[in-house]
């Protein structure tokens, strides 16, 4: 009986995993300003983190403890409720960033998944997506309402690629803020990180915008499809 045909091992399965607010959408300046008026509102302005620096993380915590600090005759849940409200409203409202749509057209042209780790809420970044008519590029959404462990942990990113049946060798995550960026990076994935990211590293690479980040993948990937 002859031997078996051994064949060359088959390359990772290739999977594009994406940030939502800052990355795939430009929803900063809304969130920013809904931050704002928050600490505005509670006297907290120079006091409380500012928005840069809690930014991809999860506030359902933050906020109700920001009001019971600054403004402890209000009621915590609420001013949770009124923050969320407010936050829907300018994610909702917020357009898909430049260069969106042409990346994840070309990704999926090339047979590779997509998902998106957010600390946003999966049915809010399903609306989203629905409304700009980009939900059929997303096979799987991982957000704040169904993971125990938000960014910087690496539990997001574990449960995303574990939903797409991907591995953090053939995968590559695009982030924008620092929180994020660890979490891509502790569950073993590479980073492309947008804006000032600091020195670049084996594991990170640093462009401006997302639409430098499909550029730098083309000619990656493209370049190794024709070797």
């Amino acid at each position: 009986m002859p031997a078996p045909e051994v064949r060359p091992p088959a390359p990772p399965l290739r999977a594009l995993l994406l940030d939502f607010d800052g990355t795939l959408a430009d929803t900063l300046p809304g969130l920013r300003s809904v931050y704002h008026l928050f600490l505005e509102r509670i006297g907290a302005v120079g006091q409380a983190p500012g928005f840069d620096s809690v930014n991809g993380a999860d506030l359902s915590a933050l906020i109700p403890d920001l009001c019971r600090q600054f403004a402890p005759a209000d009621d915590p849940a609420r001013a949770w409720r009124e923050y969320w409200r407010q936050v829907e409203q300018a994610i909702l409202c917020a357009a898909p960033a430049p260069g969106a749509g042409a990346l994840m057209t070309w990704a999926r042209q090339r047979g590779w998944h997509l998902g998106i780790a957010t600390a946003g809420r999966t049915g809010l970044i399903a609306a989203w997506l629905q409304r700009h008519d980009l939900a059929d590029f997303i096979d799987g959404i991982v957000g704040a309402d169904i993971c125990e462990r938000g960014k910087p942990d690496p539990m997001p990113y574990l449960m995303l690629m574990d939903r797409l049946g991907v591995t953090p060798r053939g995968s590559i995550a695009i982030e924008d803020s620092v929180s994020g960026t660890a979490s891509a990076l502790a569950a073993g994935v590479e980073v492309i990180r947008l804006g000032d990211a600091g020195p670049a590293s084996d594991a990170v690479c640093t462009v401006a915008t997302l639409e430098a980040a499909h550029h730098y993948l083309a000619s990656r990937f493209n370049q190794a499809r024709s070797s």
